[in-house]
């Protein structure tokens, strides 16, 4: 992702955010991300234009939509994404890289319950 310019949190939020305003709990909610986290990582996302902050219906509501500008850069990170995990299965093996995810996801669940409500 250097070569885009993203963190790897980065291109998380910007691959989950909508182009259909949604509040900054909602995005944290779906990537199970606490609320300084995401805003520290849109905050580049923010300057750079990606997205932008619209106005709710309620004064205190922060709404935020991906861009015209967002929806043409994430598709350009999402090909770089896509180039590097074709590398990493070309160079692992699809089993590996398989048998990795799985691991993953396993250790991920087992922890989960594990963690506090603000994580």
């Amino acid at each position: 992702m250097r070569q885009t310019g993203l963190k790897l949190s980065q291109y998380s939020v910007l691959t989950n955010i909508s182009d259909q305003a949604q509040t900054l709990v909602q995005l944290a909610d779906r990537l199970e991300m606490d609320r300084t986290t995401l805003t520290r990582s849109l905050k580049p996302l923010l300057e750079k234009g990606w997205v932008a902050e619209v106005a709710g219906g309620d004064a205190r509501q922060r709404l935020l939509i991906l861009t015209q500008d967002g929806h043409v850069f994430r598709e350009q990170a999402q090909a770089r994404w896509r180039e590097a995990q074709l590398a990493l299965e070309a160079r692992l093996g699809l089993n590996v890289v398989a048998d990795l995810n799985a691991q993953i996801e396993q250790a991920l669940s087992n922890l989960k319950p594990a963690l506090t409500e603000e994580n």
